[in-house]
């Protein structure tokens, strides 16, 4: 991730672009969030360097996020040593939000997440007890709302202070808890009604992320299915076709356990709480219906799954054996896959774009595409990062030019509908197009390295990687043997 000093994906190029902050703070102002285009402007005005402060950012923000959460799971004193690590590992891991954090449009829910698992700590340590620390404590969490999923994850911390505080022990205790915390619970209480009032999407993003009545009650049968789902998509991504054996035999472990009377009351709490913690950071998400994928940009829907799932992971795997060398085999191979995965998503993001470079190489070099001002891809595309994006497509083209006067898109986003966007605000990068969107040329494009479809050639992309950051020129000779780009006019 630190190594990709130049990538820029999806809405990034809403970000870039040769137009004034103004516009670009537009998109975040219609959406209500009021404050994360100056965040952005931080790391667009500090380029070329900013792409890589953003990456180190990203980078440290989870890492401290992985410390929080070990302090805060080891205060509780009921996690074993192996269990809190591996716990951290998993939450550092696990393939949930792999390849969206890449993107410097997500940089604002980056900082929400930290701000909120930095409170979260503070909470931890007891530092509420003073007036001053609690008041910071508030304002982080009220500040790392603004990633609205986080309101509902809130009930983490809310259960963590009622259980250390021991506020469930009578209804007495309770109320004297609730009296000491109310601050805390009307905090998002507060939030959300300071934002339907005052910031509530408009604009292009009127009714966006609105929530319905169907949406809500839907979304308690569909959470339980989708994290069930999401676990057994996980142990494929992990094992492939073995999963499938690995499940049919700890199925039969676990059956023959329970007949014996082997399974111990703790572990089956701990998989009950995993789902509840999982649970809590997708219903935001369902609930608006907002689905997570894997291995692309609608894997930051998922981040706040890790958690829960590392945690399911650890107690199911204890639920299986409680030999402690087997445990401990296990728990490193699933890091392993972990780690692998991992690598393999960041050498997926780079690959992305190193194919923007190969590709807009070539066509500015090209006289059929320099005469004509719409077009339509076809070949080897949406396979990558940030393929479909009308707006990324037209993005490269206004970064290398200095223009926005053509309209580049896959077949199915050349509609009148887009001339819309194009018109409305310079972000979608074909402001100064006026051409006729029905009369089109064509882009083929062929991926000439046909093994880097399913196999990843580390070495040949940690050269690349280096010669990105060192020799451009090298970087893009490279780029331009892996894919082969063919510009066809219009047909009379």
């Amino acid at each position: 991730m630190l190594l990709n000093a130049k990538g820029y994906y999806w809405d990034d190029w809403g970000l870039i672009g040769d137009f004034s902050f103004d516009y670009m703070n537009q998109q975040f102002l219609q959406n209500g969030n009021v404050w994360y285009g100056y965040f952005e402007w931080i790391f667009i005005s500090l380029q070329p360097y900013g792409i890589m402060l953003f990456r180190f950012f990203t980078f440290f923000s989870f890492f401290v996020c992985g410390l929080c959460v070990y302090h805060i799971a080891k205060s509780l004193n009921i996690l074993k040593t192996y269990e809190l690590f591996f716990i951290v590992v998993f939450f550092l891991l696990l393939p949930f939000n792999t390849i969206s954090r890449n993107a410097l449009i997500n940089a604002p829910y980056t900082l929400c997440y930290l701000l909120f698992f930095l409170a979260f700590f503070l909470v931890s340590v007891k530092s509420t007890q003073h007036i001053l620390s609690r008041i910071l404590t508030l304002a982080l969490f009220f500040i790392s709302f603004t990633m609205n999923s986080l309101l509902i994850f809130y009930i983490l911390p809310f259960v963590y202070m009622l259980y250390t505080h021991k506020g469930y022990t009578s209804f007495k205790s309770l109320w004297l808890w609730i009296i000491r915390h109310f601050d805390f619970l009307i905090l998002p209480i507060v939030f959300y009604a300071i934002k339907i009032i005052f910031f509530k999407p408009y604009g292009l993003y009127e009714g966006y992320n609105a929530v319905s009545a169907s949406g809500f009650f839907k979304a308690f049968i569909k959470v339980p299915i989708f994290s069930f789902l999401h676990l057994l998509h996980t142990s494929f991504l992990f094992l492939g076709s073995l999963c499938v054996i690995a499940l049919i035999f700890g199925a039969f472990i676990f059956i023959y356990r329970l007949r014996h009377k082997l399974l111990v009351k703790r572990d089956i709490l701990g998989v009950g709480l995993g789902f509840i913690i999982m649970w809590a950071g997708m219903f935001s998400y369902v609930v608006v219906f907002k689905y997570s994928a894997f291995g692309n940009l609608e894997d930051r829907f998922s981040i706040l799954e890790s958690l829960g799932a590392g945690i399911i992971i650890i107690f199911l795997i204890n639920m299986l054996t409680k030999n402690t060398s087997y445990k401990m085999w296990i728990l490193s191979c699933l890091t392993l896959c972990s780690l692998h995965y991992n690598i393999i998503s960041q050498q997926r993001v780079f690959l992305a774009y190193l194919k923007q470079v190969s590709v807009f190489e070539q066509l500015m070099q090209n006289p059929i595409f320099l005469s004509y001002d719409t077009f339509r891809i076809y070949g080897d595309v949406n396979k990558s990062i940030g393929d479909e994006s009308f707006y990324q497509l037209n993005g490269i083209y206004a970064k290398l030019s200095g223009k926005s006067d053509k309209f580049i898109s896959l077949d199915e986003q050349g509609t009148q509908e887009m001339m819309l966007y194009c018109k409305a605000v310079p972000t979608y990068n074909c402001w100064e197009y006026n051409g006729n969107i029905n009369t089109y040329a064509k882009i083929h494009i062929t991926d000439k390295r046909g093994e880097f479809k399913n196999i990843y050639n580390f070495l040949a992309d940690m050269r690349l990687y280096l010669l990105d950051i060192f020799s451009q020129d090298s970087f893009k000779k490279k780029a331009l043997s892996r894919y082969e780009v063919v510009v066809l006019p219009p047909e009379s």
